[in-house]
């Protein structure tokens, strides 16, 4: 959804593309970091906090987006907040996963 609703506001000229382009970056980051660190330390990072309200701020952002008609500069401004929000999310996330994988490499050295 939230693709479907940020391809819709660029297209519609309500939103600049680089902000766009950079959630597309930074959800691709996170979906093959999760995946390597799945398949290579079997570790599943779980959600947290911060990322529940990161996607919530997000998805109202887009909605009002959409549901409100609202001025570019207005969106572009309520987005770099959210894209902020997502960076800082996805930093959590990768101190979380390096954690953990240190924590296995620990645990393997002492075995």
């Amino acid at each position: 959804m939230q693709i479907s609703a940020i391809i819709l506001l660029v297209l519609l000229g309500r939103m600049s593309a680089w902000i766009m382009i950079v959630i597309f970056i930074k959800d691709f980051i996170l979906i093959a970091g999760g995946l390597l660190i799945k398949f290579i330390y079997k570790i599943t990072v779980t959600s947290r906090w911060f990322g529940k309200i990161s996607a919530l701020y997000l998805n109202a952002v887009l909605a009002a987006g959409i549901l409100f008609s609202l001025n570019k500069n207005i969106i572009d401004i309520l987005m770099i907040i959210a894209v902020v929000m997502q960076i800082i999310t996805l930093i959590g996330y990768t101190t979380l996963s390096l954690k953990k994988i240190k924590e296995i490499s620990k645990e393997k050295r002492a075995a």
